[in-house]
């Protein structure tokens, strides 16, 4: 796993389990996190959270 948080110039990297076609990005924890947001994969192999920059890989 790679982490970097963009707001420090840092990425951070998460890969998803194969069955998870939807997850929820909240930043961190709820003071120094953002809002909840909730993105689903579709057909797309990665997703990058529009609010601090995870970005999540799901595998296969």
């Amino acid at each position: 796993m790679i982490i970097k948080n963009l707001s420090k110039e840092k990425l951070i990297t998460k890969k998803i389990e194969s069955d998870i076609n939807t997850i929820c990005c909240s930043g961190g924890d709820k003071h120094t996190g953002h809002p909840a947001v909730y993105y689903n994969f579709g057909e797309k192999k990665q997703i990058t959270c529009q609010y601090c920059g995870t970005i999540y890989l799901k595998s296969k």
